[in-house]
């Protein structure tokens, strides 16, 4: 009619089509992220309910434990829901054999309904799986990552909760599982779980000569501690709740699920995970545990070669205990440097006898000034690494025998686990300490070596057989110290620090510290390689090299073979510096140490330009 337009369609027509299309174009998923929302949409509630689950778990993840942490009336159909999970593609089996190392055969969903114990459609439950070894994954990340974010913070932190204590229950004492509680509790909030099993984690990468995954475990633990004990300290003052939030959010985890906060995705399967076999207690978290952790990450980082983090971590945690001690500077004139050991002698008497009062941070704090000792000597800092072991010594002597021995045997008060350091190479502990002195002793230390005169206590009774002395735990502690002031020392006279360094091998071997000889054979080669002893030089760092193999000591290892072939290299030898070099090149290459790895590479190139090939000189300074 009238109303038609040339085309032969109405204006109705045409306004419906573009409503439509209009429609259409708003209800298409805009981006890969809106499409997976839309699928997972389209699935039943308990698809998504068992999607939600395995989100938290991982991108990969077992079935075991996702079925665990589902609620009780949601495993029924835990096939059913899993083989629709897998035919939308949003999940996917990872291939695995049909039975594993230990030989228990793998659950299959796909024969998980046979039938044959005479129950119609009965389900075959997954087997829980102690190594943790994913047998599912979701289709990519971005499918994860989306389904992962449909859900309530409070949700998600319940889930990782739950999830932390199954692998609790299941694989408590498994390395491997040490690190994935410690990330599940964090996300739930749960500081001292995160805390307890960031530290195993750490101690276990660091002893693995894992050296990059030591720090990052023990960089987690040390920014929970410090957030809890600055948590702790508040609610001291009186300016907020401190820990009450974590102890809330610990009783969350053993009631919140029963009372429905969660709705539909955790309901009533807490009573599995908060049983009396899964409950973890903690004491008291105290300063000395924050020191501690410090302590360990700054020497994960000095065995990377990160010395100015490593600095920063040490004076960090001294300062915990009142110790502000100054940023080292290269600029620094000797004058500069005297006031500072001033500074540092006049300092609050009341802290230093806080500081010796408690044994085992006595320990820590010593320790501490060790390594910081060590690292300004290899800086090249030799005044700031005198004034760090005068300070040490200064504390070792102020701590009582028997204040040592009665604690050295005990674990760490307040401990939040066994004890608060196991490392058996740094703390003689109460069985070395029975061993430390022999009718030798008495004659250890020349007079002249004044700069560590106190090491060793000279009483009426140092002639005496260790048994008719009894046990002197602060033995060992002042032997902690004796590597760092040997370096300290050797900024000095070459022949008191050949002699001091001799004296203090003999000591270290009493006392069985053999990482600590190590490091001393370390030192005394290069000073006797820069007196141009090489016969002396090349047996003492034989003997570094030795001690470092038996103890899986890498980057020991390494910096010793590269002094070795520098040795080499001065004697003329260059063929026997190659082959120095080149074991040092392996095992560095191996590690993936680039600060290793680059002195090795260098000290090689050097030794081809003198042999005439440049080619391989170009080609190792160009790697």
């Amino acid at each position: 009619g009238s109303s038609a337009t040339p085309g032969g369609s109405s204006p109705r027509k045409a306004e419906v089509l573009a409503d439509a299309l209009d429609f259409v174009r708003n209800a298409m998923p805009r981006n890969v992220s809106a499409l997976i929302t839309s699928k997972v949409d389209r699935l039943s509630p308990s698809v998504q309910r068992l999607l939600k689950c395995a989100s938290v778990v991982g991108t990969s993840f077992d079935i075991a434990t996702v079925f665990a942490i589902l609620p009780a009336s949601a495993r029924t159909r835990f096939v059913e829901d899993l083989a629709a999970a897998r035919r939308a593609g949003l999940v996917s089996m990872i291939p695995v054999a049909e039975v594993d190392s230990s030989g228990r055969p793998h659950w299959n969903p796909d024969k998980a309904r046979s039938g044959n114990d005479g129950e119609k459609g009965s389900v075959h439950l997954p087997p829980p799986n102690a190594s943790l070894q994913p047998d599912c994954t979701f289709a990519n990340a971005r499918t994860r990552d989306v389904v992962y974010s449909l859900m309530l913070f409070s949700q998600r932190r319940e889930l990782h909760g739950l999830i932390a204590l199954e692998i609790v229950r299941r694989a408590a004492v498994e390395w491997f599982a040490f690190p994935s509680i410690s990330f599940h509790a964090m996300k739930a909030e749960q500081g001292r779980l995160a805390l307890k099993y960031a530290r195993k984690a750490g101690d276990v990468a660091f002893y693995s000569q894992a050296g990059r995954e030591a720090c990052d475990q023990y960089d987690r633990a040390d920014t929970i501690a410090e957030d809890l004990w600055a948590k702790k300290l508040s609610k001291a003052s009186g300016k907020g709740k401190g820990e009450g939030a974590d102890s809330r959010a610990s009783a969350n985890l053993s009631g919140a699920c029963v009372e429905g906060e969660l709705d539909d995705v955790v309901t009533d399967n807490t009573a599995l995970l908060v049983s009396d076999a899964v409950r973890v207690t903690f004491g008291p978290l105290t300063l000395l545990h924050v020191v501690s952790l410090k302590r360990k990450r700054a020497r994960a980082q000095h065995d990377l070669g990160l010395f100015k983090g490593a600095a920063l971590s040490l004076r960090s945690a001294l300062s915990l205990v009142g110790l502000d001690l100054p940023a080292l500077s290269v600029q620094w004139r000797s004058w500069e440097w005297q006031k500072q050991r001033v500074r540092l002698a006049k300092l609050d008497r009341k802290k230093k006898d806080a500081i010796r009062a408690d044994a085992h941070l006595a320990r820590e704090v010593v320790m501490c000034l060790s390594l910081l000792a060590r690292i300004a000597y290899f800086e090249c800092r030799h005044q700031a690494s005198k004034m760090f072991v005068s300070l040490a010594l200064e504390l070792v002597e102020g701590v009582a025998d028997g204040d040592h021995a009665a604690s050295a045997g005990r674990d760490a008060p307040g401990g939040i686990e066994e004890g608060v350091d196991s490392d058996s190479r740094e703390d003689g502990g109460p069985k070395k300490a029975g061993e430390v002195l022999s009718s030798a002793v008495s004659g250890l230390l020349a007079p002249s070596l004044h700069f560590v005169g106190g090491i060793i206590g000279m009483d009426s009774s140092a002639g005496a057989p260790p048994s008719a002395r009894g046990t002197s735990s602060s033995d060992t502690l002042r032997a902690v110290v004796l590597s760092s002031a040997v370096l300290a020392e050797a900024g000095g006279s070459t022949s008191e620090a050949i002699k001091f360094g001799l004296d203090g091998i003999r000591l270290a071997r009493q006392l069985r510290l053999r990482e600590d000889e190590a490091r001393l054979r370390q030192a005394l080669g290069m000073v006797e390689s820069g007196a141009a002893n090489w016969t002396a030089a090349q047996e003492h760092l034989r003997c570094a090299i030795d001690l470092a193999e038996e103890l899986g000591e890498k980057r020991l290892l390494e910096e010793c073979s590269v002094l070795m072939a520098k040795v080499a290299f001065f004697r003329g030898d260059l063929r026997g510096a190659v082959v120095e070099t080149e074991k040092a090149l392996e095992s560095a290459r191996a590690r993936g140490d680039v600060l290793s790895l680059m002195s090795a590479l260098l000290s090689q190139a050097q030794n081809q330009y003198f042999l005439g090939d440049n080619a391989e000189c170009a080609s190792l300074l160009e790697e």
